[in-house]
Order: structure tokens, then sequence, then C-alpha cells
């Protein structure tokens, strides 16, 4: 019974952290380039 435990969570870990590495992503594609600093600004 503890391995079904284990095995349950492991995978609800890796469900959510995947969910927060695609939001991530999200967010990053969408703020738009990376503006670069130049010396003149």
């Amino acid at each position: 019974m503890e391995t079904d435990n284990t095995f349950t969570f492991l995978v609800a870990a890796v469900i959510i952290i995947h969910f927060l590495d695609g939001f991530g992503y999200i967010i990053y594609k969408l703020s738009g380039p990376i503006k670069k600093k130049t010396e003149e600004d």
C-alpha cells in the first residue's frame, strides 16, 4: 500500500511541474522579444 501512495505522489508531482513549466513558457513567449541594452541608452 505504501508504494501506491508514493507512485501517486510522484505522478501528481510530475504533472504539476509540467503545468508550471508550460505556464512559464507561455508567459515567456507572450512577453515579447527581449530588448537588448546598448551603450547609447
